[in-house]
């Protein structure tokens, strides 16, 4: 419905800013289902990520005398997402299995 509303203004000396709002919706929608996010409980507003991330990476990675590589950094996270997940024996599978069989190995 906004992309249809927008498409009818969408004229005259304003028309490439507003197309390029238009396009943004239009090529955005399947991120804005929150009815689909709310039955689902999940959050729709970029204040949980961003208290996530403040939380997990910053006061984690990112304390006094903590110095991290960027390659260490991102599989530190990585570790703990498959932790809290629950995904744990995901993990531990793809560890130990040799690399021509990883993808054979199922991560639903």
């Amino acid at each position: 419905m906004v992309v249809a509303a927008v498409q009818k203004i969408c004229r005259g000396r304003i028309s490439t800013a507003i197309a390029r709002e238009r396009d943004y919706f239009d090529n955005n929608a399947h991120r804005m289902n929150y009815a689909k996010a709310r039955r689902r409980h999940l959050p729709i507003g970029s204040g949980p990520m961003e208290s996530a991330i403040r939380r997990v990476i910053n006061l984690r990675l990112k304390g006094a005398g903590i110095f991290w590589s960027e390659e260490n950094a991102e599989a530190m996270i990585m570790l703990r997402a498959f932790y809290k997940a629950g995904r744990w024996d995901v993990l531990l599978t793809l560890a130990t299995t040799p690399p021509t069989n990883t993808a054979k190995i199922s991560t639903n």
